[in-house]
C-alpha cells in the first residue's frame, strides 16, 4: 500500500512538473485589444491569418517563440501575421524573440501594412517609439514586409524568402 501511494504521489509530481514546463498558445483570431505575448505561454502558433487590429499594441516579451506551422488541422500554410496596429517586439541578447516558419521554408509572412504605427527615433536617431524588432531571430519564413518605418536592431533573419520595404 505505501508503495501504491509513493508510485502516485510521484506520478503526480511528475505529471505537474512536465505540464508547466511545455506550454503552447494556439492563435487563431485576430488581436483586437492591447495584448502581450509571454515566454511562459510560448510557443505561440500561427494558424490563421492574423491581424492586429489598428490602434492596437502587441508586445512579445524576450523568449517568446512565434511558430507558423507548413500545416495546421488540414489547411496547408494557414498564416500569416498583419499588423495595422503596432508590434512590439524586444528581446534581450541572451533572450531573443524566435519567428520561424515550422515543417518546410518560407511559411508565414510578418507584415506591416499601410497605417500601422511606424517606428519614430530621437534626434539622435536612435529608436524612440512605434513598430520594432529587436533582439529577434527570424528564420524558415516568407520574411518581413513593410509600408511604414520599421525598426529591425540586432536581430538575424535567415533562410526567409526576403525582406520587402514598400515605403520608407
Amino acid at each position: 500500500m505505501i508503495k501504491l501511494r509513493t508510485f502516485l504521489i510521484l506520478n503526480l509530481i511528475l505529471g505537474l512538473l512536465c505540464s508547466s514546463v511545455y506550454a503552447e498558445t494556439i492563435i487563431s483570431s485576430n488581436i483586437t485589444t492591447d495584448t502581450t505575448w509571454t515566454k511562459k505561454n510560448s510557443p505561440y502558433i500561427i494558424v490563421n491569418n492574423i491581424d492586429v487590429y489598428p490602434d492596437v499594441t502587441l508586445t512579445l516579451e524576450p523568449g517568446v517563440e512565434v511558430h507558423f506551422p507548413k500545416e495546421y488541422d488540414g489547411w496547408r500554410y494557414p498564416g500569416d501575421l498583419d499588423i495595422y496596429g503596432e508590434l512590439i517586439a524586444i528581446g534581450t541578447q541572451n533572450d531573443l524573440i524566435v519567428f520561424t516558419g515550422v515543417g518546410g521554408v518560407y511559411v508565414g509572412l510578418i507584415e506591416f501594412k499601410k497605417g500601422a504605427v511606424g517606428a519614430t527615433y530621437d534626434i539622435n536617431g536612435n529608436y524612440s517609439k512605434g513598430s520594432v524588432l529587436k533582439y529577434c531571430s527570424i528564420t524558415n519564413t516568407h520574411g518581413i514586409a513593410s509600408e511604414v518605418n520599421l525598426c529591425v536592431l540586432n536581430s538575424e533573419l535567415s533562410n526567409n524568402y526576403g525582406l520587402i520595404i514598400l515605403k520608407c
